[in-house]
């Protein structure tokens, strides 16, 4: 297992997350809304990621159908990590990590799989 670092586009927020030795799984997410955000998630257990700086900065977007919290830096936007209440884990923006496991393996999510009403 190995410890990456990460941050949203500005820097306010800093997060880390620890990483099975490779390959590593990355989600690609076919939720409309993580479609429009261009999601690619790293699914981990809640012990194994650390907000290490900026929790004060995120905004939250909570979805009420299935539980699901986003979490966003408030100065840039960036969604930075989303939470379930029924779920011991974290799902972490792979774009904010800052190095990539050589061998990944992508695969459909399906935990949010709502569409929403426009």
């Amino acid at each position: 297992m190995s410890v990456k670092q990460g941050h949203c586009h500005c820097g306010e927020v800093k997060i880390q997350v620890s990483l099975e030795d490779d390959p590593e799984v990355r989600v690609v997410c076919r939720d409309e809304a993580c479609i429009r955000y261009g999601q690619q998630l790293y699914f981990v257990d809640k012990k194994r990621f650390a907000l290490v700086d900026g929790a004060q900065e995120l905004s939250v977007y909570q979805l009420e159908k299935n539980g699901l919290k986003l979490l966003f830096c408030r100065h840039c936007g960036q969604q930075t990590h989303m939470r379930w209440l029924a779920d011991e884990r974290i799902a972490v923006n792979r774009r904010l990590v800052d190095e990539e496991p050589s061998e990944i393996i992508e695969e459909p999510c399906d935990l949010c799989s709502t569409n929403y009403d426009h």
